[in-house]
């Protein structure tokens, strides 16, 4: 009697997978899915930072670090070993494996649980794009269902390319590309066999697979799926011998955590957001040329190093802004970014101090002074502000004076004294309206003592060497840019 229970088990799930299949081949019915009918699927993707020499500065995304790539930029290791250990009859059916369902269900009557599913890699697909997580009888219908439509649309190779950028490799790896990065710093075309038969085995249990966790299981779960490649003729015995004794060799860290230039990558992920939305700019796959320069970058943080050069010292912040195109080609803080993530150069607004004073030279120049045959007297002054009860002391640097001079040397000597009257004669507004014209973004404090740098709110690094390149393109204004240009996923320009 013991003897005819493993036979009528059989017998069962046959039936039961000749149920299933008859409910497939309905799929035109109204109870299971149309694929047509469904909504186009559009996985995330990590969206790529690169400076302007091509190197990349970081890598942004949100739950899932995805970047989609073409067939043949895929391994041929990688399909092959995918293939053999998820779905071994995957060039053989149509997007349903009855005898792998029929021995899955063998599986599940015994351990009277659905511990098996048996998906193919279509079915795998269609179950991440179109259906939820619910395990039961019905999802596994529509799943079906879904899979053999969409074999009827898509062939083998788009199907295999599908699923390899949309499976969860562990590490926060959705997809081949970023599976290679993470693992071994690698682009997917460049994997060897046993990279390769390492990666195909995550898929399964990624966490419990994990190379860098668990580098025993991951080696023996390799060693499966190479396994499986050889006897499935995808490999020769001695690729496999050579195969399973290489040693697992992992890149230090993922690409994916590095970032280089933290504070711009920072401000230009602010510039995205403004631009394009959180959602595009951490999902959608954005390619981003930047303006700035490393070597800039390095010859900036050198010129800052070299001058406060003591642990006494300030921070200090330093930008550079390209006069005929407004591209910021450098953008550094002094400060440890692990420190602070409060970028000086954009974000600290400080007193510019005798840097403000060409905004009223020019302001003079507009009012039809020539700044050769302008005199003024540096002296001591004591001045009463218009509106201010409070007189306004006045000194010079070193409490040094050069008597009767023209403007000419007046801005030579940086000599507050002639600036304050200056100031007075061609009035704050106007100082003001030039210093915005010319690139200040920052609201200016109506008063005369601004042309010595008598802010209310300070100005910004960024601000002032905007407003210098001003000076440096004849009096033409560029507005300042870190972002030379974007393109979506697929290379289209933004």
């Amino acid at each position: 009697m013991l003897l005819l229970l493993p036979l009528a088990l059989l017998l069962a799930c046959s039936l039961l997978v000749l149920l299933l299949a008859s409910r497939v081949v309905s799929a035109a019915m109204a109870d299971l899915p149309v694929l047509a009918e469904e909504q186009s699927v559009s996985e995330p993707q990590t969206t790529q930072v690169f400076a302007a020499d091509g190197s990349t500065l970081a890598y942004l995304y949100g739950t899932e670090n995805r970047t989609v790539v073409k067939s043949q930029d895929i391994s041929t290791f990688l399909k092959h070993g995918i293939v053999a250990i998820e779905d071994r009859r995957f060039y053989e059916h149509h997007g349903v494996d009855y005898t792998g369902l029929a021995r899955a269900l063998v599986t599940n009557v015994e351990s009277k649980s659905v511990s098996q599913g048996a998906s193919t890699i279509t079915e795998q697909l269609v179950d991440a794009l179109y259906l939820n997580r619910e395990v039961s009888v019905t999802r596994k219908v529509e799943e079906a269902a879904l899979a053999i439509q969409y074999e009827k649309k898509y062939n083998k190779d788009e199907i295999l390319t599908q699923y390899l950028n949309t499976v969860y490799f562990g590490s926060n790896a959705y997809g081949v590309e970023a599976a290679a990065e993470t693992y071994f710093d690698k682009e997917p075309k460049d994997l060897t066999l046993p990279e390769a038969a390492l990666l195909a085995g995550l898929p399964q249990a990624p966490s419990g697979y994990d190379p860098r966790l668990n580098p025993r299981a991951a080696e023996t779960r390799r060693n499966e799926v190479l396994l499986a490649m050889w006897q499935q003729g995808y490999i020769s015995k001695k690729d496999y011998d050579d195969a399973t004794a290489t040693p697992i060799r992992l890149a230090p860290y993922s690409p994916y955590a590095q970032v280089r230039e933290p504070y711009v990558v920072d401000y230009v992920k602010q510039q995205l957001i403004s631009m394009f939305g959180a959602k595009e700019v951490f999902q959608g796959g954005l390619r981003v040329q930047t303006t700035i320069d490393p070597k800039l970058q390095d010859m900036a943080e050198k010129a800052i190093k070299g001058i406060l050069n003591r642990s006494s010292d300030p921070a200090a912040a330093l930008v550079s802004v390209d006069p005929k195109t407004g591209y910021i080609r450098a953008m550094v803080d002094s400060t440890a970014y692990s420190k602070s993530q409060f970028n000086l150069a954009t974000q600290a607004y400080r007193q510019p101090g005798s840097a403000f004073k060409p905004f009223c030279l020019i302001a003079a120049i507009e009012d039809g002074m020539d700044p050769a045959t302008t005199y003024f007297t540096s002296e001591p002054l004591v001045l009463h502000i218009p509106g201010n009860p409070i007189p306004w002391s006045v000194h010079t640097f070193g409490n040094k004076y050069a008597g009767t001079i023209n403007l000419v040397e007046a801005t030579l000597l940086s000599d507050n004294s002639v600036y304050a009257q200056l100031a007075l004669q061609v009035g704050a507004g106007h100082i003001s309206d030039v210093a915005h014209r010319m690139g200040i973004t920052t609201p200016i404090n109506n008063s005369p003592v601004i042309v010595l740098g008598g802010l209310t709110h300070g100005v910004s690094s960024l601000e002032m060497a905007s407003a210098y390149a001003t000076l440096a393109d004849q009096g033409t204004h560029v507005q300042p840019s870190i972002i030379a240009k974007v393109t979506d996923a697929t290379g289209k320009v933004l």
